[in-house]
């Protein structure tokens, strides 16, 4: 889990443009896979608040 320290310094990147997320994933047979998102953001507050928008690429899954 992320330190709200890390997610300060995250929303002041991600604040000043588009971005993407890519989830890199390792299943336990040693199968690996990723998936990259839209519209990535973190809103501040008390508790930040992560935005992910739609899958646009997968891949490497076997």
């Amino acid at each position: 889990m992320l330190s709200l320290l890390g997610l300060k310094y995250i929303y002041e990147m991600t604040s000043h443009g588009s971005y993407q997320l890519r989830v890199d994933i390792v299943r336990s047979n040693g199968s690996s896979g990723y998936d990259v998102y839209g519209g990535f953001s973190l809103q501040p507050g008390t508790n930040y608040t992560l935005y992910v928008g739609s899958r646009i690429r997968s891949g490497g899954r076997k």
